[in-house]
């Protein structure tokens, strides 16, 4: 398949042309827009087009809008190639006639597979939807498609849908039909649903759940289709089920801010929502302080008992501190055998007291790790922030370090504010 990139930087153009030839396209090259809208005048014009937004001349934006008016049979897919990835600067290219985005600078990854579906997209227009009212087509189409296929009337209800649909979502077609879409996607997003009846178009990852309850993701791409008279008769909608990956990346996302071993927030997350706390700080006028809390004879502990014994116990504490904060509280474990308690929303400065001694306490109690009884303590450092602070979170940490240090000296088990 043929496809056409704009592009004027030399660079850029060489890379792409090398990346599509990889995977199967005839690339040809435009340095400008009025290249590029030369190329689209010849006897065999590109089906797909990769257009970068600033060019002289003739910017990526303008050849959209004028291929969209000027170009009415076959119309090329069009990937907008921007460092733009604003709301309104996408909006703006859809609104122009752009198909999709590739932001700046693009992963080879993400490219390959938006060209693929730029692909299927293409050859569904020039061998399939232009005939969608016969149904032995509309069948071919949805026998072989990979992806799930739903097709709607303009007001979005649902008409048809293929067997990878059902096999994505549960619901088999007798369910699915005479139902608008919004009963199965963005239930309880009505802006979402304005936004493609004005667009025309929506793209985008979306939450949903299955008929069984279960809970999943999907890559939604909706198209309208028009008649010979420009009017809208159906909407297109192809998705994809991405769970897998997506659940993947959830994954990623949650070890990168979370301790491994007691599954509490790590350094990182903490300092995030720090940082979120102290703005609200300035905001509301209620202070939250910071409780660095180091166990008393941990060392003890796994010198007698071992290092996984150890472990053990600091998931149990973990658990503990976790169920004496509210969920608006944040324990995290910072290394070893230290962790850091974020107390938010205090009337003032003592109302955290309470919770310090329960903090205090659950520490000294005695812990039932595999039939041993293991008993360790904790010395608590707290520092407080306050509307009128201007301390950042590190330094507040070091505050709260200070004072724990300073109760590690007198005599450990108890509790010292800094000053």
């Amino acid at each position: 398949m043929k496809i056409l990139i704009a592009d004027d930087d030399l660079t850029i153009r060489s890379i792409l042309q090398a990346m599509t030839l990889e995977w199967g396209f005839q690339p040809c090259l435009a340095d400008d827009g009025n290249a590029a809208w030369a190329c689209l005048q010849q006897d065999d014009p590109p089906h797909i087009l990769l257009l970068d937004w600033e060019m002289p001349g003739l910017d990526g934006l303008q050849l959209c809008q004028r291929i969209r008016q000027q170009v009415t049979d076959n119309p090329p897919y069009i990937i907008l190639l921007t460092a733009r990835n604003q709301a309104e600067d996408i909006a703006a290219g859809l609104e122009s006639g752009a198909n999709d985005f590739v932001s700046k600078p693009f992963k080879k990854v993400e490219l390959q597979a938006r060209l693929r579906v730029a692909q299927r997209v293409i050859k569904l227009q020039l061998e399939r939807l232009r005939s969608l009212a016969d149904a032995q087509l509309a069948a071919s189409v949805f026998t072989h498609a990979l992806e799930g296929i739903i097709i709607t009337d303009q007001q979005g209800v649902i008409i048809d849908v293929n067997q990878a649909y059902s096999d994505i979502t549960g619901y088999n077609r007798e369910e699915s039909l005479h139902r608008h879409a919004r009963h199965f996607f963005f239930a309880d997003n009505q802006q979402a649903w304005q936004s493609i009846y004005q667009a025309k178009k929506w793209r985008g990852d979306i939450h949903s759940t299955r008929k069984n309850g279960e809970e999943f993701y999907i890559q939604l791409t909706i198209s309208a289709v028009y008649n010979e008279n420009d009017e809208i008769t159906h909407y297109i909608g192809l998705l994809s089920d991405i769970t897998e990956s997506e659940l993947q990346k959830q994954q990623l996302e949650y070890a990168a801010s979370h301790d491994a071993l007691t599954k509490l927030a790590n350094r990182a997350l903490l300092k995030d929502r720090l940082t979120q706390a102290m703005a609200r700080v300035r905001r509301d006028a209620k202070p939250l302080a910071v409780v660095y809390l180091d166990l008393d004879g941990f060392k003890a502990v796994n010198d007698k008992f071992g290092h996984d014994q150890g472990d053990t116990l600091l998931v149990a504490l973990a658990e503990k501190l976790q169920n004496l904060v509210r969920e608006t509280d944040t324990v995290a474990r910072i290394g070893g055998d230290e962790f850091i308690v974020l107390l938010t929303g205090l009337n003032q400065q003592s109302d955290c007291e309470p919770t310090l001694q329960r903090l205090l306490q659950a520490c000294a109690s005695q812990v039932n790790v595999d039939g041993i009884e293991t008993k360790v303590s904790a010395s608590l450092g707290v520092s407080f922030f306050t509307e009128s602070d201007t301390l950042n979170p590190e330094e507040l940490f070091k505050q709260a370090d200070t004072a724990m240090y300073a109760a590690k000296n007198s005599g450990k088990n108890c509790i010292k504010f800094y000053h």
